[in-house]
């Protein structure tokens, strides 16, 4: 695994272990909406390991693997970051950008990918600028996107923004873990 799976997974561990008591107090659901003082009752993989569920998800050819950003249309990032990106062959996928690590799972056949409800966030503490990047990035993999590999990138589509990936290396297919993401009310009125 590299160190940014390794991180992800890490963090959803942490989250699990100590039920996210840190300095965060809010979770995203997969509208961008806050809930201020509470955790997402979702399911969090901390992972993208395949899980058996590939009918629901096709990935085009040389798409599973780990990817980093290297153009952005549509939205200006905050200078000197990326959004990283580990897309397994069942649809899960793991970002990763300014603060806080993302999970969900795409469903589709392509050229269109319609993520799931269920997308999970950690709940890191960020300033002002990294998290309203995570939520402009959290809004982008809540919609329908295409998603298409074009001369050894992955490029992603939505709306008005297109983010285009170079390929960083491939996934442990070997280790499957499932973290499940505390549902406990943290520091809530």
């Amino acid at each position: 695994m590299t160190a940014f799976l390794r991180a992800s997974v890490a963090a959803a561990v942490l989250m699990a272990v100590v039920g996210c008591a840190g300095p965060a107090t809010s979770a995203t659901s997969s509208s961008g909406a806050s809930s201020p003082g509470h955790m997402s009752s979702a399911p969090s993989t901390g992972s993208v390991t395949p899980t058996g569920h590939p009918a629901d998800f096709h990935a085009p050819a040389g798409a599973v693997g780990q990817w980093r950003s290297i153009t952005i249309v549509g939205h200006a990032l905050i200078p000197g970051s990326h959004v990283d990106l580990g897309l397994a062959a069942d649809g899960a996928f793991v970002l990763q950008s300014a603060c806080n690590a993302m999970d969900g799972r795409l469903t589709g056949t392509g050229p269109t990918f319609t993520p799931g409800p269920d997308m999970a966030t950690s709940a890191m503490g960020c300033a002002s600028a990294p998290s309203a990047q995570d939520q402009w990035l959290a809004a982008v993999f809540s919609a329908p996107m295409t998603l298409t590999v074009n001369h050894g990138q992955l490029v992603i589509a939505q709306g008005t923004v297109v983010m285009t990936f170079r390929k960083t290396g491939s996934l442990d297919t070997s280790v499957s873990i499932t973290v499940p993401v505390a549902s406990t009310a943290v520091g809530g009125p």
